[in-house]
């Protein structure tokens, strides 16, 4: 609460937040809400997430160790802890909404969830739909291949050996890497995923020769399955941001701060070194 009475101050959440902020109490009523908004010709996402009291999150829980079910069917994470502190910050409840992959920006736009914080990389593409804040993580697709091929671990130029029809590639449908492989693999045979999971699966069990993924989730899982590898060059360099929906300035911008702010205070370097540290791998061996 100290970092939106902060931002409240700085001028930082919209006209109507503020009025509703100072002047309801919070988990008011929806319909007294849409009431005292009526009038105004531009309203927040904050005008209703402050006195409502609720942010909904929207999420693909398959990607460790940003967004994952634990052992006890829980959805932890990275993302999930950055957005408890947001929620928190906003003196909200957070629920979360889970998703397929490709079903997440038409949640978002469709008014179902308030924000997305998936591990989502921001591109020209999407940004065309959705608008997104500042990066929070910095990161890449990489290629993870299988036993049969970890001699190519060190070849240059993605592996010319590797780019021909008889290597089955696998992409997750709608993401960056399956962009990246159609352009900078075009001879391989591609073959697509509805998630993270499954793709790995194949991967385990030989059913396909490499996969395309975010390098997080990769290091991720060579260190609970050390026999597949990844190879050394990177297909791409690219960074995450929480996503929300076009028209919407104020709760962009506040969400700027908010990241700048969590990044000062030291508390993302706190989760961050959680999630990627403090023998997070080690932890996510044991991980079923």
């Amino acid at each position: 609460m100290e970092l939106l009475k902060k931002l409240v101050r700085l001028g930082y959440v919209s006209f109507g937040a503020v009025i509703l902020f100072s002047g309801v109490n919070f988990a008011q009523d929806p319909g007294q809400i849409k009431d005292q908004i009526a009038g105004q010709r531009y309203y927040s996402r904050l005008d209703y997430v402050i006195p409502l009291g609720e942010l909904r999150v929207g999420m693909t829980p398959e990607y460790v160790p940003f967004e994952y079910k634990n052992n006890k069917k829980e959805i932890v994470g990275f993302d999930v802890d950055i957005a408890k502190k947001l929620a928190d910050t906003l003196g909200a409840k957070l629920y979360i909404r889970e998703y397929k992959w490709d079903d997440l920006i038409l949640a978002l736009k469709s008014g179902d969830v308030d924000i997305i914080i998936s591990g989502m990389t921001r591109t020209l593409k999407r940004a065309i739909d959705i608008n997104f804040t500042e990066p929070y993580f910095e990161t890449g697709i990489v290629v993870l291949v299988n036993e049969k091929y970890v001699n190519f671990v060190h070849c240059e130029k993605l592996c010319d050996a590797l780019n021909n029809k008889t290597i089955k590639v696998a992409v997750v449908k709608a993401t960056t890497g399956e962009d990246l492989v159609r352009k900078k693999l075009p001879d391989v045979t591609v073959v697509e995923f509805d998630g993270e999971q499954e793709a790995s699966n194949a991967l385990l069990t030989g059913r396909i020769d490499a996969f395309a993924f975010d390098k997080p989730f990769a290091d991720s899982l060579v260190a609970k399955h050390p026999e597949i590898k990844i190879l050394t060059e990177q297909l791409n360099y690219e960074y995450y941001s929480f996503a929300v929906a076009k028209g919407d300035p104020d709760f962009l911008r506040w969400l700027d701060y908010f990241i700048d702010e969590l990044k000062l205070s030291g508390d993302y370097d706190s989760i961050y070194n959680k999630w990627f540290k403090q023998n997070a791998y080690n932890k996510l061996k044991q991980t079923k």
